[in-house]
């Protein structure tokens, strides 16, 4: 196979790699992302996509193929995910009898089509993009003919064949895993395009608050605050977290599998420096007295590290039954007058379904209905004073809410929900402010707006059918799309919302 066009480099796919130095296998599959880039040159795709994004792609979709030969496990992760949680392997699409985990399939490649462009052009324009769409599916199918000729005969990629080979990497400690998920966070095929937008926000955060900042030192925060993001919020189109991707990958007979699946990560918090001896440090959480033993390997130079006279602020991760310290810290000396926090104390056991004080005076006041409909910010305190019995303060009535309207309010025994400027699409006997026309316009943002609605608040009306006029701009029509939403909402909301979807 030869390359029909040159306008992807060497660079660009190696930046998919989490190696610098070329293998044998390299020209190939970037000739393969080339041959890919000229059929989309050539296609009526539908969408106006730049260059560096179309070559962005189809680097990707070059990955996905390497992945495949190659056996790395980022794909076969994503759908076995995917199989696990909706009962297939790939949301939107009817998958043939033919369809075969571990090759390639043109539902694959139209899936990852379907993500770039939405992550790359459609989120730009808030426009949802129809997975269906004629000219995207005849992409795919042409993608797919030319990776299915070359599949038989491609070759592996041998760094990428041992990348995530659990028998030849140690992953006993946590060092070697963390620098696998930076690789995989930033880099990779699968995820890199959808951490892009959470990435630039921390760079614009970065910039507005450390204004005097020397571009060195901003480098440095944006980098601390990056590598924390990777295990902090959910990523990817299912919104799993780093150590449930790991999992994935494992497999159910990995026998490291336990690692990913205890994983703990404690963000930058403050600790007060209580023990030190050959093995360990022990520190105490300043803002809520946990104790816990941190692996003096984790540190080059603990000498600063002085029980009772330091305190140290700093990320620490639970992995394979020992704590480790992560990233970048801070340490300050302890005043001998400063009041030292006691440890926590031992809790009795505490049932996670304890149930909200509000919840049972919600359900009073609603006449045992757990949704409630308000058209107005009065209307709202009216309800806060006399139905829960709110004192009439600033601090009780909400005043960030004092701008919107149509409220749409749920409780459940975790406590109350409040979404404004919603209740035109919920279809409820109790709610007067229901629109068809709206519902059908804009409840889609639902799902894909990130905190339009909480989701405890979504899944409740998506399973109690009170959202009928949700839908996908469906090319296929309006009943199709509606279908096509319903079927694949938790998808699509996992997809959009991530850690909104994920939050407690």
């Amino acid at each position: 196979m030869r390359a029909n066009t040159s306008s992807i480099y060497m660079q660009d796919w190696l930046a998919l790699h989490p190696y610098n130095r070329l293998t044998k296998t390299d020209q190939y599959y970037l000739d393969l992302s080339n041959d890919i880039l000229k059929i989309w040159n050539q296609s009526a795709f539908k969408y106006q996509v730049s260059e560096s994004i179309k070559n962005n792609i189809s680097c990707q979709l070059a990955a996905y193929f390497e992945d495949v030969i190659s056996r790395l496990g980022i794909w076969r992760a994503f759908t076995s995910k995917n199989k696990e949680l909706y009962g297939k392997q790939l949301p939107f699409y009817s998958l043939p009898s033919n369809y075969f985990e571990d090759e390639i399939n043109c539902e694959d490649i139209a899936f990852l089509l379907w993500l770039n462009i939405q992550l790359y052009v459609g989120n730009d324009k808030e426009e949802f993009i129809d997975p269906e769409e004629p000219s995207l599916m005849t992409l795919a199918r042409e993608i797919f003919n030319l990776l299915d000729a070359e599949y038989e005969t491609a070759p592996e990629n041998p760094l990428m064949l041992d990348f995530f080979s659990f028998d030849k990497k140690d992953y006993s400690k946590f060092p070697v895993f963390a620098n696998d998920a930076e690789w995989f966070f930033f880099q990779s095929y699968l995820l890199a395009a959808c951490n892009e937008e959470p990435i630039n926000e921390i760079i614009e955060q970065v910039q507005k608050h450390y204004p005097k900042a020397s571009d060195k030192e901003k480098s440095a925060i944006v980098h601390d605050a990056v590598n924390r993001l990777m295990f902090t919020d959910p990523c990817g189109p299912l919104a799993l977290n780093m150590n449930e991707w790991f999992s994935a990958i494992a497999g159910s007979n990995q026998p490291y599998r336990g690692y990913f699946d205890s994983f703990e990560f404690i963000d930058r918090e403050e600790f007060y420096v209580i023990e030190k001896n050959n093995s360990y440090i022990k520190i105490r959480s300043v803002a809520n007295g946990r104790e816990i033993e941190v692996t003096k390997e984790s540190i080059k130079n603990s000498s600063e590290l002085i029980p009772w006279k330091t305190a140290i602020k700093v990320c620490c991760a639970f992995y394979n039954d020992a704590w480790w310290f992560f990233g970048e810290y801070s340490t300050r000396k302890l005043n001998d007058t400063e009041d030292i926090h006691p440890a926590a104390s031992v809790r009795e056991n505490k049932t996670e379904d304890a149930e909200d004080p509000v919840y049972a005076t919600f359900m009073k006041a609603s006449h045992d209905l757990p949704l409630m409909y308000i058209s107005s910010y009065e209307a709202l305190k009216k309800f806060f004073i006399n139905g829960l019995r709110w004192e009439d303060n600033d601090d009780n009535m909400m005043p960030d809410l004092k701008d919107f309207q149509n409220f749409v309010l749920y409780v459940n025994p975790k406590g109350m929900l409040i979404a404004p400027d919603i209740a035109a699409y919920v279809k409820d006997e109790q709610n007067p402010m229901y629109n068809t026309e709206i519902a059908a316009k804009n409840a889609l943002d639902l799902y894909t707006v990130q905190g339009c609605c909480p989701i405890d608040l979504l899944r409740y009306l998506e399973e109690s059918n009170r959202l009928p006029d949700a839908q996908i701009n469906s090319f296929k029509g309006e009943e199709h799309g509606k279908k096509l939403l319903h079927e694949n909402w938790d998808f699509i909301a996992r997809c959009f919302l991530e850690s909104y979807y994920r939050g407690e």
